[in-house]
């Protein structure tokens, strides 16, 4: 295990924690290396994919350390995903009618470090299918990006924390919803 010390009030990880990075997802830091990326050699993380947005299992991600507060974070605990899993059905949606305003705020969401902001966009997700579905339409496909990032996001991490499958834990929020 290599633990370094780390400048700037940056987090310190260790090799092979689990780590969600903000914008491409769940990873396990294979390593912490020396990089010169132009500003002199600095500590990365080297983060090889447990679950990425892209579904590409080969992808490997190098984080600076001094970066590492902003992108990365520790899954949520066991006890916070069963709280998150039973409180679901009491997180807010949000839908603009405006595209380039959804898209933007979308993005907000789903880049931030908060899980329950990855929900947000989730539930708005599988609220909004569900009115469209009753008048026989369809997500744009602006959306079905969303959602699928939203759904690997939030039932990849809670399918790891709880040890179940993603379907499992879809029914799971599934079911707050509809209540």
């Amino acid at each position: 295990m290599v633990l370094f010390a780390c400048k700037g009030g940056c987090i310190t990880f260790k090799i092979n924690d689990i780590v969600v990075h903000t914008h491409s997802g769940i990873f396990i830091i294979d390593d912490i290396i020396l990089m010169d990326c132009g500003l002199g050699n600095q500590r990365y993380y080297s983060l090889k994919s447990y679950l990425s947005l892209d579904h590409n299992s080969s992808l490997v991600v190098y984080v600076p350390e001094s970066k590492s507060k902003e992108l990365l974070r520790y899954l949520i605990s066991k006890d916070e995903a069963i709280d998150l899993l039973s409180s679901f059905s009491e997180i807010e949606t949000e839908w603009n009618e405006n595209i380039k305003d959804r898209k933007k705020r979308f993005s907000e969401l789903l880049f931030s470090k908060n899980i329950i902001d990855s929900c947000i966009v989730l539930k708005s997700l599988y609220e909004r299918q569900r009115i469209l579905e009753k008048n026989n339409k369809n997500l744009k496909i602006i959306d079905i990006d969303f959602f699928k990032k939203s759904r690997l996001k939030v039932l990849g991490e809670l399918s790891i924390v709880l040890e179940c499958s993603e379907k499992e834990i879809e029914q799971k929020l599934l079911a707050e919803i509809l209540l």
